[in-house]
């Protein structure tokens, strides 16, 4: 890479301005790019161009840095002020005409760029969609350095009323030529450009006239990357929590142990009492308040938890033993009992026996109160 005063490097080429060439240049004393124009060795007035647009301290102008010559008395360059975007001639080259509250607001940028070198009886002289670029920081005029001290500020002002019409209709305009009706554009763009045409309003006038018609442009507020890292964290512990309270939720619904090992209380309108119920099939049966009112059954967790063991605990055979044990000896079932009773003996001889019944023999009812005075004998 060659060196330019033993500090600015020298890069690839990033285009061609008149007789100049623009290199890619960086700084390696203040460590940032730059672009470096190297004009032809038989530039003139190269240094008193560069005082001029140092000067010059505008944001729409881009600015130049320091000025140098490469060998004794040979080719003059300009270290300026690198900008990284695109000409106006390659963006309508690309998509045709602008919107015309875009075209305002550029050309209220060009506007201001030329009050402010005229402010200080400098003409620039070639304005064009050339010498305008669109960059991040806004809209830049190039070839300032070119300018001149002339009293003639309406040849800019001229200038800048093509530079709208070719903006506003995407193809350069011929002198005398009106500028058409735009669709939703207010009326004040077209008087505007004709009095652009006269020469007959200064730069100054122009810019604030385009700026009132653009409206405010949008501000663009940077992002915080502390206040999002904390914005995100703040995000995550919420996340958090709310996970965990979903899963305690769950838990104290389903009546489950705590990981702790500690069984979770269900949720119940009234307290539990202070003796464990055992768990019973039969359903619970309210009891009434004081008040007249039903209260809910009161169902434990330690209930709910032994119902779940007794519905879901699988049933399992007892597994078959090795050897089958002895078989028991088999005995013959014992006859039944004879239904007729052995009849008992008597001791009158005379006397047949009796033959007992299976009916039950009623005993004698026991005396009973005399009735009216008499007595009932047997």
């Amino acid at each position: 890479m060659q060196m330019l005063a033993g500090r600015y490097g020298l890069g690839d080429a990033l285009g061609q301005d008149g007789g100049a060439v623009v290199h890619h240049g960086f700084d390696t004393v203040l460590r940032r790019s730059v672009a470096v124009k190297l004009f032809s060795p038989d530039a003139s007035d190269v240094l008193r161009e560069a005082r001029t647009a140092a000067g010059l301290g505008h944001p729409n102008i881009a600015q130049v840095y320091d000025y140098g010559e490469i060998g004794d008395g040979g080719t003059p360059y300009l270290v300026m002020e690198f900008l990284d975007g695109e000409t106006l001639a390659d963006r309508l080259a690309r998509t045709g005409a602008l919107r015309w509250r875009e075209a305002a607001q550029i050309c209220a940028g060009v506007a201001g760029a030329l009050a402010a070198a005229h402010a200080q009886s400098l003409v620039h002289g070639g304005i064009s969609p050339r010498t305008v670029k669109l960059t991040t920081d806004g809209v830049k005029v190039l070839d300032f350095e070119m300018a001149t001290a002339v009293a003639n500020y309406g040849v800019d002002v001229s200038a800048l009323g093509f530079l709208l019409f070719e903006c506003l209709t995407g193809a350069p305009a011929r002198p005398g030529e009106q500028l058409p009706r735009i669709l939703g554009a207010p009326r004040d763009l077209s008087l505007l450009y004709e009095a652009c045409a006269t020469e007959a309003v200064p730069a100054a006038s122009v810019a604030e006239a385009l700026r009132r018609i653009a409206g405010p442009v949008p501000s663009v507020r940077s992002a915080n990357p502390s206040r999002s890292r904390r914005r995100a964290a703040a995000m995550a512990s919420a996340a958090v929590v709310t996970a965990v309270l979903s899963i305690l939720g769950v838990q104290l619904a389903n009546g489950t142990a705590t990981p702790g090992g500690r069984s979770a209380e269900a949720a119940v309108e009234a307290p539990p009492p202070a003796t464990a119920v055992p768990a019973t099939s039969s359903p619970v049966r309210p009891t009434p308040s004081v008040s007249g009112s039903v209260r809910k059954p009161v169902v434990t967790s330690t209930a709910r938890a032994h119902k779940k063991a007794r519905v879901y605990t699988p049933q399992t055979s007892a597994p078959p033993s090795a050897a089958p044990s002895a078989s028991p000896s088999k005995t013959p079932p014992s006859a039944p009992p004879s239904t007729k009773p052995t009849p008992k003996p008597t001791t009158d001889d005379s006397t047949p026996p009796v033959e007992p019944t299976d009916t039950p023999t009623t005993p004698a009812p026991e005396d009973t109160p005399p009735v009216n005075g008499e007595s009932i004998s047997g």
